[in-house]
């Protein structure tokens, strides 16, 4: 009789595992982004807009793994579903966004931050530009979707495609979030070695209340 080949879960891999996985992601994360660019160049917006989405998914996951493979007391309790569930890819990178833009404020001089930190909404409501024209909900899945397929729409009786989802100069607009973003969680977390002190403030100024050391965890 044969037997059955066990299954390993996510959540019990060992530190080279997740980090691996995490560095696997990441170098995912930006070939899909340098392909979104490259869909800029050829105005192929709607298309490079899905493509950003991806990119986005897979850098949240390749953060998410980077965080684990620091410390196994560490819990990412929607880890599992960050691989299968659109909605918390989604959730995720709203974090990562918000976080880059704080890290973007503190960069610049106290007198300016106050200015920085009015850009920095501005930036949040460029997403929502994305559709807005198309006086549509603002859903990252509905970019991605929209962005990959052509569909017919039986209550609106019109066909929608990828080309009609975004301008060229919103999605430009677009890439430059996305970099910032890219960026942030290079410089964040896989550039220099991670530390206890490092990795919990990181976990804090993120917000994501399904991250966090265990409470038994002393430094």
């Amino acid at each position: 009789m044969e037997q059955s080949k066990k299954v390993i879960s996510l959540a019990s891999l060992d530190k080279a595992e997740y980090n691996d996985g995490a560095n696997l992601a990441f170098q995912n994360a930006n070939n899909l982004l340098e392909i979104a660019k490259f869909c800029s160049k050829k105005r192929f917006d709607g298309n490079g807009a899905a493509l950003l989405v991806t990119a986005l998914e897979e850098l949240s996951k390749a953060a998410y793994l980077k965080i684990k493979s620091h410390n196994p007391h560490i819990v990412i309790k929607e880890l599992e579903r960050l691989f299968k569930n659109h909605k918390i890819k989604h959730q995720t990178i709203i974090f990562l966004y918000t976080k880059s833009l704080t890290n973007s404020i503190k960069s610049r001089p106290i007198e300016e931050q106050n200015s920085a930190a009015f850009v920095a909404i501005v930036g949040l409501m460029i997403i929502g530009v994305l559709l807005a024209k198309n006086n549509q909900t603002v859903d990252l899945e509905k970019v991605r979707q929209q962005g990959y397929y052509v569909d017919f729409t039986g209550d609106e009786n019109y066909w929608k495609s990828p080309v009609q989802l975004i301008s060229s100069e919103v999605f430009k607009d677009y890439i430059v979030l996305t970099e910032s973003v890219f960026e942030n969680v290079k410089k964040d977390l896989f550039e220099g070695e991670l530390t206890d002190i490092h990795s919990r403030q990181y976990i804090t100024e993120l917000g994501d209340k399904d991250v966090y050391f265990r409470k038994t965890y002393n430094f």
